[in-house]
Parts: structure tokens; sequence; C-alpha cells
């Protein structure tokens, strides 16, 4: 049945095969262009990715000596991520032991970061539980004040640094050479939601 405008009748509109043709064209043209815009995005990503790698590379190929070069990565991802600090440690020769070589505090506008990020101090790996796990593991871990799990850890681990301010969370990050855990990175944020 026809409908009605001002009393006439309104013609019935039906699709040719003509325009399912167009229409067809025109959708997987929009799927390819979806499609290309999202692979342009995950190109940009793995770019930034992949200068962030040639950047940390640089710093370290670029130091006087190891220390140095750790010094500047650990700056460099704090400078990244904003966080409150970055500390870089490697295992000594045994393997029983982690010695910080590197620590970097965000710069504040209004003071600076107290605490005592233990430069070249050695800690046991058993000493902390867990730690073993982590570093045999070989993966990331994210520790969360907001975890009940967690909390006795963050503060045990927030006066060790003798920080004045407990640490909220805490990333450990075991590093790798050859599929061989050789470190740790830490990059810890003191501050909570104000962040």
């Amino acid at each position: 049945e026809n409908k009605k405008q001002n009393g006439r009748a309104l013609p019935t509109l039906s699709f040719t095969k003509e325009d399912e043709w167009i229409l067809t064209i025109f959708a997987e043209s929009v799927v390819v262009a979806l499609d290309s815009a999202q692979l342009v995005g995950q190109l940009n990503e793995q770019k930034d990715h992949l200068e962030l790698i040639l950047k940390a590379s640089h710093a370290l190929a670029q130091a006087a000596n190891l220390t140095d070069g750790l010094q500047s990565l650990a700056e460099m991802i704090v400078s990244l991520l904003t966080h409150t600090f970055c500390r870089i440690l490697l295992l000594d020769e045994s393997g029983e032991f982690l010695v910080v070589k590197a620590a970097y505090p965000i710069p504040r506008s209004v003071g600076k970061l107290n605490w005592e990020p233990g430069l070249e101090q050695r800690t046991a790996v058993s000493e902390w539980r867990g730690l073993y796990r982590i570093l045999k593991a070989g993966s990331p871990i994210v520790l969360k004040w907001s975890d009940e799990q967690d909390r006795p850890v963050l503060v045990r681990f927030s006066r060790w640094l003798g920080s004045e301010k407990d640490i909220q969370s805490l990333l450990m990050v075991p590093l790798k050479m050859r599929n061989r855990v050789v470190g740790l990175l830490e990059v810890g944020e003191t501050r909570g939601e104000e962040r």
C-alpha cells in the first residue's frame, strides 16, 4: 500500500540489484578502511615501542660505563612513566644477591622524594618471600595497596627504602638476557588517586 503525503501517493521505492551492488562495495570499503585505521594505530604503537627500545639502547651504549647507562635508563623510565621512582638491580655472579645499580626519583617542584635508594646495596634473593618466585618465573608482577595481600609487602618495602610515604603500587619486571634472568626493574608509585 502506498503512503500518502499532501494527498498524493508516494512511489514505492525498492532497491535495485545495482543499488545492492553499490552498497555492498561501499560496506566492504568501510570495513577495509576500519581495518586500515586499526592497522595504522597498531603500527604507530609498535613504532613508539621500537623508538623507546632504541632510546634505551642508546642510553646504555653511549654511557661511559654500565652503571651510568643504567642510571640514564632509570631516569628515562621515570620521565616517560611519571611514576615516583625507578630502581634497577642486577644479580651478582652467584645469583643469590640483587645489587642496586641505579635509582631515580621523579623530580618534584616542592621538595625531593625522601628515600634511601640503596645504591650498591646487596639484598639476598632469599630475604624477600616471593622474590625468588618472581625471578624464577621471569614474569612481571604488580603489587597494589588496594590488595590486602600486597599491602604488608608494600609497607615493608616502603620502610626498607626509608620512604616517608607508603608505596601505593610497585611494578617488578625481571630483566632477562638470552632467556636468563639477570636482574630486576622496579617502578614504584607513592601517590594514590591524586596522581
